[in-house]
């Protein structure tokens, strides 16, 4: 995982994959419906286009990890409001903590302990 904040215009949260449907994309959805539960009227920046909420690129720390991999951009730097009352405080910070960790424990729930396993598939391509 690896957790941002963004800039360049914008408000609110969005998630990066690698492009198709894998693992991550499960995770992805995971995390997103916790960010929804824990800020429910700040903006989620998706593409539903292939059914889930992630946005896909080809990030290099996305396409060559293996192992479910998710890129989080958490608020915009550039947004005043963002910035001061949750990216500069302890407690908006805390609370992007929260809704990453609900996130992951809800696809280490779902997956029944599987999460974290490394895939036959995943063994040979690093060997």
């Amino acid at each position: 995982m690896s957790v941002h904040a963004n800039a360049g215009g914008g408000s609110g949260f969005e998630i990066y994959t690698s492009r198709g449907q894998t693992d991550s994309d499960i995770i992805a959805d995971h995390i997103t419906h916790a960010f929804t539960q824990v800020f429910p009227n700040k903006p989620l920046r998706c593409d539903y286009s292939d059914g889930d909420s992630d946005k896909e690129r080809g990030f290099y720390m996305l396409r060559k990890t293996h192992m479910a991999a998710v890129l989080t951009e958490n608020f915009f730097m550039d947004n005043e409001v963002e910035c001061c009352l949750i990216l500069m405080s302890a407690k908006g910070r805390q609370k992007i903590i929260d809704y990453h960790v609900r996130g992951i424990l809800a696809w280490v729930r779902e997956e029944g302990g599987s999460a974290g396993k490394v895939r036959d598939e995943d063994k040979a391509a690093s060997a």
